[in-house]
């Protein structure tokens, strides 16, 4: 080889080791949380949204469309209009900027939304959604939390690809579909709100009111999803609701519950709901056909519950279910009509029989396509006021010594994530042994017996407390999770976060001294924490790193679960204000993937190959 080809070669080969680099490090900087840049202009653009636009080259819109199926199977959102892009994560109710989803959502004209951000949405008032409208957070993570998003007096939207977590008042929808039609809720999240987490209380009066529900996730819920609001509004007849390949996980009631209307219910995945499967009243009706219904030991029995309220009795078509397991004692209650007729069904819909595969498929595909990963809850202060029974995420405080706690588990992907075993720790150096759905504790040396996910705790005195909590699940993963209460304590700064544990790592003895060690290092260095920055604004305190060293002397390795390391955490955040932190915990989750690894790599090659050529023109 000449001088020069040698030459060639070496520079060739520092090139790839340089680009190599630059795709490792874009490949990390591709799963922090990004936000549009101030060059970028948020809001309506000149693209048209046809069937044939594709946003990202991925996302496109004829694709979703043709998911399309029930009652609402010929919404077109903002088919035809132009497509708007969501830029920033702020909301002012009382001056929308151009940009937010509030902007997008009461514009007039038919739009269809993409977003370029990622992150969590904190509504400061109830959102209401125009007609035609597409709200898609394909491509995007996007979670919205704190108030109601209605769609109210309206037609032809669609959502998807959007999560709807928690609030922090009593008497909150996730969502509410009022007097519209055409309207199609597909692969969404909702989880942990004070009242119903999608509620469609009342019909159009003149004429159909046509919805469907398909491919959504339900958990840690309990008025899950209504449908007719009142017993007199006779009106409700025109609802006409398809629910299909829907996944309701450790729900407690309303999977739904109907008053007057009509729902199709197919290929839906209920398990283990707390008090029964479907519910309604005044001759409303569930036409539910190959669904698969899994009964646990802690599970309600009742299969249908038919006069809720002191109403007349609803009517249940049952055709064609999986039971699990399949001698499951199970009971209908309240005179229902059971198969007393017949339903044919108005349109074309792809009715897959009820098999251990169609469970599994919904599992690993209901929902949002982003992760939701455990995590450690506390009750609300007006929780079971009024019938309302929901939690709070931590950081939070609470005016009682008595703390009642939820390990928050979503809905599995698969069999592997089921968990097997929950320690939890309040900080206080108590322990409680969970099994999962059962309601005692099997650990002679753990005094005091968990049940299923939920703890009760009394305190000895106030203070600020790291709660913690190891979930291993059937797959042989160990998840630590941890977060501040204060307890009858004014709030301050506060953290929360999760670890995975290598499987190779984990042993009884390991975790067990991982979780006290932890704890105890947490808890006292963060109260001197507080006390030091009452009045400043850095929100994850130096202690998560000191925790993260904790954590990997006791199992010699430590694996987080997205990319980004706490210390990128905290440099982000030592700028923002307590009153972010929540957006905070809840973007250290997020992994979009903005810059394309492979997209760089062919770029290598092609500058690799243009230095060739290069070489051989200069010979």
């Amino acid at each position: 080889m000449s001088v020069f080809g040698l030459r060639l070669s070496v520079l060739i080969l520092v090139l790839s080791m340089v680009l190599n680099s630059v795709v490792n490090v874009l490949d990390i900087v591709s799963h922090i949380p990004t936000y549009a840049s101030v060059e970028v202009v948020g809001g309506i653009t000149n693209i048209t949204a046809t069937l044939d636009y594709c946003f990202k080259d991925v996302y496109c819109i004829k694709d979703l469309l043709a998911e399309r199926e029930g009652f609402a199977g010929n919404a077109t959102g903002g088919l035809g209009g132009r497509v708007y892009f969501v830029t920033s994560l702020e909301d002012d109710p009382a001056n929308p900027q151009p940009g937010t989803l509030r902007h997008a959502a009461s514009q007039e004209e038919p739009l269809w939304i993409f977003f370029l951000v990622n992150g969590t949405i904190y509504l400061r008032a109830p959102v209401f959604v125009k007609s035609h409208k597409t709200i898609d957070g394909r491509g995007a993570q996007i979670t919205i939390t704190d108030n109601t998003v209605f769609i109210r007096d309206v037609e032809n939207v669609i959502v998807t690809n959007i999560r709807f977590d928690s609030v922090r008042r009593i008497n909150v929808d996730g969502m509410e579909i009022r007097r519209s039609t055409n309207i199609w809720v597909h692969r969404c999240d909702f989880t942990n709100w004070s009242d119903g987490v999608l509620d469609i209380p009342e019909a159009l009066r003149d004429r159909p009111t046509l919805i469907t529900i398909s491919w959504c996730r339900f958990w840690n819920t309990d008025k899950t999803i209504l449908i007719g609001g009142s017993a007199t509004r006779t009106t409700d007849r025109n609802l006409r609701v398809t629910m299909h390949h829907n996944f309701f996980f450790l729900t407690r009631e309303r999977r739904p519950r109907i008053r007057f209307g009509v729902v199709d219910y197919y290929n839906n995945y209920v398990f283990s709901p707390l008090v029964y499967f479907l519910g309604g009243t005044l001759n409303g009706t569930i036409h539910a056909e190959a669904n698969i219904f899994e009964f646990t030991e802690g599970s309600g029995r009742v299969l249908a519950y038919c006069n809720l309220s002191a109403e007349p009795p609803m009517n249940v078509i049952l055709k064609n279910n999986l039971i699990i397991p399949s001698n499951a004692s199970y009971e209908f209650k309240g005179d229902c009509r059971v198969n007393v007729f017949d339903f044919e069904r108005p349109y074309p819909a792809n009715v897959e029989p009820a098999t251990e595969d169609l469970k599994l498929r919904i599992m690993r595909f209901a929902g949002t396509s982003f992760p939701a990963y455990p995590r450690i809850l506390v009750d609300h202060p007006q929780s079971f006021t009024e019938d309302y029974r929901w939690e709070v995420p931590l950081p939070y405080n609470t005016s009682s010594l008595d703390v009642g706690f939820a390990i928050d588990i979503p809905p599995y992907r698969s069999p592997e994530e089921e968990p097997v075993e929950i320690v939890f720790d309040p900080g206080d150096g108590t322990k409680y042994r969970l099994i999962p759905y059962v309601n005692i504790s099997t650990d002679p040396t753990i005094t005091s017996p968990g049940r299923g996910f939920r703890i009760r705790h009394t305190y000895q005195s106030p203070g600020v407390y790291m709660v913690t909590a190891t979930v291993k699940t059937k797959g042989g993963d160990t998840y630590f999770l941890y977060g501040t209460v204060f307890v009858a304590t004014p709030v301050g700064s506060g953290s929360v976060g999760i670890y995975t544990l290598p499987r190779e790592t984990v042993t009884t003895t390991a975790t067990a001294t991982f979780t006290e060690t932890a704890t105890v290092v947490e808890h006292t260095t963060f109260v001197k924490t507080v006390t030091e920055r009452e009045t400043q604004t850095v929100v994850v305190p130096s202690t998560v790193i000191e925790i993260k060293e904790v954590i990997r002397a006791a199992t010699k390795e430590v694996e987080v679960v997205r990319t980004t390391t706490l210390t990128e955490v905290r440099q982000l955040t030592e700028t923002m204000s307590v009153t972010t932190l929540r957006e905070v915990t809840t973007k250290v989750y997020e992994s979009p993937s903005a810059v394309s690894p492979a997209m760089l790599a062919l770029v290598a090659v092609a500058i690799a190959l243009a230095i060739i050529a290069v070489a051989k023109v200069k010979r």
